[in-house]
């Protein structure tokens, strides 16, 4: 990969590349790590993207520093709910406090508030009503806070409320 990187800088200026893969640091050790070395290494001058929500428990100092050394500027990460203690019923990605240490992380590396944000999904199962769902996720996000939540319309479960056999699929 760091060979397709070189290529397209050197050759074609190109200075944004984007990771899709919200499972980028998975294993991050054998790949991701190694691919910021790299490009720390070779002096690269690029910029690396993560828009996908990337894995929150993954993110530590050393992740972070790498990243942020290898020309990380947007990151986005896998939250979804920042309602903790009804996390439960979906699912045990991440706690509070692996959030918030995964943002501080973050910080320390260098990565500002503008660069980091966290995907949080509106109107799940046991979630309270969404008007107060955005005022509790800016609580419970502070370390990002004023730069997220960022708003995004136009999710899969929009249409729900249009379809009653989804909605009561989605809900069981």
């Amino acid at each position: 990969m760091i060979d397709e990187i070189t290529f397209w800088h050197r050759y074609h200026n190109v200075t944004d590349f984007v990771f899709y893969d919200d499972a980028l640091l998975v294993d991050a050790e054998n790949h991701a790590l190694v691919i910021f070395e790299e490009i720390i290494r070779t002096g690269l001058k690029i910029r690396l993207h993560t828009p996908n929500g990337l894995h929150i428990r993954k993110i530590d100092d050393q992740t972070a520093r790498l990243m942020h050394q290898a020309g990380m500027t947007t990151l986005r990460l896998g939250l979804e709910t920042s309602d903790f203690q009804t996390r439960t019923h979906m699912d045990r990605k991440v706690n509070q406090s692996e959030f918030h240490r995964a943002v501080s992380s973050l910080k320390r590396a260098g990565f500002r508030g503008d660069q980091i944000g966290a995907y949080l999904l509106v109107g799940l199962p046991h979630q309270p009503v969404a008007s107060r769902a955005g005022k509790r996720a800016e609580a419970d996000i502070g370390p990002l806070h004023p730069h997220s939540p960022h708003r995004h319309v136009g999710s899969r479960l929009r249409g729900l409320a249009l379809r009653p056999r989804l909605r009561s699929d989605f809900y069981q």
